[in-house]
């Protein structure tokens, strides 16, 4: 393939357009008058060392610098290069021997901070300051706040770490470099088919530096917000400052039309330096017709650098005929997928460590058709049984006998501690040593998890540091199924202790799960007031909305809290009526006149809330009223002060209906910019600085005005973004 970008060799800068271009001397004047050209965005640089690609990137408060990624063992390194004057032949090729070394060489992983620091502080060596591209801090599992107030989850965005002893698949890995000439792969194929696993090993074993971005999907992406929001923050990991935008867009308080949102997104990738690739996992959990719609848009325009592999275990409703039809898809699927002979030989025989015989090989092969899972099972099954050739001669049935006949072999050979730890944890979606501990209520959690993934006994390590782990589907099917056969009273006990790690640890949206899970509707409906507001505002509507309908309506209907924040929910789905029966509910449990800072602060709530369904349906004198009655309501505390802030900026909207331009909702704005700054609301803190610019300009006040529009530039420049790349701002609808 002919290099797309300009390229670093033996000294020298070769500028690919115009075609005839002068080389240019590293370290030389016209080496950094380039650099610093803003055309300039990257290169690639070659060297005996290592090849790599330099980009140019910028800092949040200001300036730019150079960083070297190379990809190697399937992980993104980055390693930090300087300030254009910094470039010198000597420090490139230092940061590709940096870039070279193996694993068990490169320095822990750096800090962001360390990673984009000051040159003065950075020059000594590349070394310091090589690493993930992307911080991937899987042990604490707090990698960044979103704009829904959950933190990501590092291990649903990392290639799942390729297994030491696996079956060589050449030939498949053959097909899916092949595929990416077109725009999509699809691996589509029942469970225990190896899709994940050959996905991993292929990106493992990748040359050329081609970046990948991998996304794990679980049922809860079916919530749109939070599936964008991961999708783009994939993208974003390969290829820093591409998803800046768009997340900016995602959320935004008004809701923007997820085309539009794509649309910046795919601007973003036109000219990517390299060739890249997106990994969608386990693409058959989204049932969410309005995500399957705008992946069919973003499909349609995918730029002509950018691959996407899904794994599913049914078609997803893509086009596929029409992709077939224009050549724009390569399909592996279970035929593909499937052992042949010679694979189940190399799996039973080395992997597993049987021997049996061609004949015991062959009949194994045909009763499970190649299925991989199957054979797997099969293996444990037999590995402490004397009679191989009676086990394989009664080996039949439908794939689901199997499954359940085997894990029960499986299970009834492993001691009766891991037995009863296989069965209490199977209720986790995924799991780290002292979660298990705290559902399991023993200290050895950590020593059986470990067990398990040497014997092969279907746990699934999600990050290369061995700490979070999660079973194979089908054998957490088989297991839960009989945990509630066998313990159906330990079920919600085991959701409760579950829930209430997971609240300690500030994951609140699986902590709400195993809460609802249990019926205890008392923890479950605290965690929802109490984190359910930044839910709902970061638009993760339909995770709300799932929740509410878990709750018993009696109940719901006697939380006035919850009644508002559903209402919020409702006021995004454009259900203005039913919102109102929801206020409505609210004010019926806070019969009587105020007396309390709650009560004044959830009628104050509801007013800001009815002010904003006022203001959305163009009645602007209803809306300024309403704003009115919620400061006359809410008490000035800091819990409240979005909420006050909202209703000022309301209130002040009254010159749009009256013409009254008075220094007093002057004063209103201003304070509202205030509140708003002091709360981390950036979208409502802008619109209320366009608003105070629009009133001053209607003073007669130009210089003002303009002053005033100048400060929201500069205001975001200060770093404070409503994203979920950098920033810890909250979104708002209030405003």
């Amino acid at each position: 393939m002919a290099r797309r970008i300009p390229y670093v060799a033996n000294g020298a800068l070769h500028v690919l357009e115009p075609s005839d271009g002068p080389k240019i001397a590293v370290g030389s004047p016209s080496w950094i008058g380039w650099l610093t050209d803003p055309a300039t965005r990257s290169f690639s640089f070659q060297s005996s060392s290592a090849t790599y690609t330099a980009r140019k990137e910028s800092r949040s408060r200001g300036g730019e610098y150079w960083a070297a990624y190379r990809r190697q063992s399937g992980r993104l390194r980055k390693a930090y290069l300087g300030k254009a004057e910094d470039l010198t032949l000597d420090r490139l090729n230092k940061a590709a021997a940096v870039l070279a070394r193996s694993d068990d060489d490169i320095p822990a992983d750096p800090s962001p901070d360390t990673t984009v620091q000051d040159a003065r502080s950075a020059r000594t060596d590349a070394a310091t300051t090589v690493g993930p591209a992307a911080t991937n801090d899987h042990a604490r599992e707090r990698p960044r706040q979103g704009t829904s107030g959950d933190p990501l989850l590092s291990t649903k965005l990392s290639v799942p770490a390729a297994r030491p002893s696996l079956v060589a698949r050449p030939y498949l890995n053959k097909r899916v470099d092949e595929g990416l000439k077109r725009k999509l792969t699809l691996l589509s194929a029942p469970p225990g088919f190896g899709k994940t696993t050959l996905l991993s090993a292929w990106t493992s074993d990748l040359s050329g530096g081609r970046p990948v971005a991998w996304l794990s999907l679980d049922p809860a992406d079916n919530d749109p917000a939070r599936f964008w929001r991961y999708f783009i923050v994939a993208v974003d990991r390969v290829h820093p400052g591409a998803g800046e935008a768009a997340l900016e867009l995602l959320c935004s308080p008004q809701a923007v039309p997820i085309e539009a949102v794509l649309t910046t997104l795919l601007n973003e990738l036109v000219d990517l330096p390299t060739d890249s690739v997106l990994v969608l996992d386990d693409y058959h959990l989204i049932e969410s017709g309005a995500i399957h719609e705008a992946l069919i848009f973003l499909i349609e325009h995918l730029p002509s650098r950018l691959h996407l592999i899904i794994t599913t275990r049914a078609d997803p409703p893509l086009p596929l005929a029409k992709l077939r039809a224009r050549g724009e898809v390569n399909e592996l699927r279970a035929a593909d997928l499937r052992f042949t002979s010679e694979e189940a030989a190399t799996f039973l025989n080395q992997v597993m460590s049987l021997k049996l015989s061609a004949e015991d090989i062959a009949e194994l092969e045909g009763r499970t058709e190649g299925w991989i899972a199957g054979l797997q099972m099969a293996a444990l099954a037999m590995r402490n049984h004397a009679d191989v050739a009676g086990f394989i001669a009664a080996f039949t049935g439908s794939n689901r006998y199997v499954v359940d006949y085997l894990a029960e072999e499986v299970l009834g050979r492993q001691p009766e501690e891991v037995q009863d730890f296989l069965l209490q944890t199977s209720i986790l979606d995924r799991m780290c040593g002292p979660l298990c501990d705290a559902v399991t209520c023993r200290h050895s959690s950590q020593e059986i998890l470990e067990y398990l993934e040497h014997a092969n006994l279907f746990v699934i390590s999600l990050d290369e540091e061995r700490r979070w782990y999660r079973y194979h589907h089908l054998f957490a099917d088989v297991l839960r199924q009989r945990l509630s056969r066998t313990h159906p009273d330990l079920v919600p006990a085991l959701h409760k202790r579950a829930s209430g790690w997971l609240e300690e640890e500030g994951l609140a949206t699986e902590a709400i799960h195993h809460a609802l899970a249990a019926r205890d509707w008392e923890r479950a409906v605290r965690l929802i007031e109490a984190s359910g507001m930044a839910v709902v505002l970061g638009r993760q509507v339909q995770t709300m909305l799932g929740w509410i309908d878990e709750l018993p309506e009696e109940l719901v209907r006697e939380r006035p809290v919850l009644c508002t924040i559903h209402a919020i929910a409702l006021v995004f789905l454009n259900r203005p009526d039913a919102a109102e029966a929801r206020l409505q509910q609210a004010e019926r449990c806070l019969r009587g006149n105020p007396t309390t800072d709650e009560a004044r602060a959830i009628l104050g709530r509801a007013a800001v809330i009815r002010a904003a369904i006022a203001r959305f349906s163009g009645d602007l004198e209803r809306c300024v009223e309403l704003a009115r009655k919620a400061l006359e309501l809410l008490p000035e505390t800091e819990a409240t002060a979005r909420e006050r802030a909202a209703a000022s900026t309301n209130v002040a909207l009254a010159y749009q209906v009256s013409g009254d331009v008075t220094p007093v909702n002057e004063r209103l704005l201003e304070e509202a910019s205030v509140e708003f700054r002091a709360s981390g609301a950036p979208i409502a803190l802008l619109r209320s600085i366009n608003f105070l610019a629009r009133l001053r300009t209607l003073q007669g006040r130009l210089r003002a005005a303009a002053a005033t529009y100048e400060e929201a530039p500069a205001w975001y420049q200060d770093g404070t973004q409503c994203g979920m790349l950098g920033g810890t701002a909250r979104p708002t609808t209030w405003a």
